[in-house]
């Protein structure tokens, strides 16, 4: 059972995308009426177990820098499940 939990910031954004990878669904980026989520901290969602983890990011190793966190933005998931 997934409990409701008004101090979970996972249950309070939207304009966000989501990418599956067969166990977790991915919660990336979107934000609230004031604010914007980065990519640093990604929610997931474990399908098996009904938990939410954080999973902690690394930066592009292009650039050693994260993406600006973003709501209303596009992604694709290709058959392999790598997200663009």
């Amino acid at each position: 059972m997934i409990v409701f939990n008004p101090f979970n910031p996972y249950f309070f954004r939207y304009r966000h995308e989501v990418a599956f990878d067969g166990e977790f669904i991915y919660i990336l980026g979107g934000g609230t009426a004031s604010q914007a989520y980065d990519l640093v901290n990604v929610p997931a969602f474990n399908v098996t177990s009904r938990e939410w983890k954080t999973i902690v990011t690394v930066p592009d190793h292009r650039y050693k820098k994260y993406p600006s966190p973003r709501k209303c933005q596009g992604s694709v998931q290709l058959e392999n499940g790598n997200e663009y």
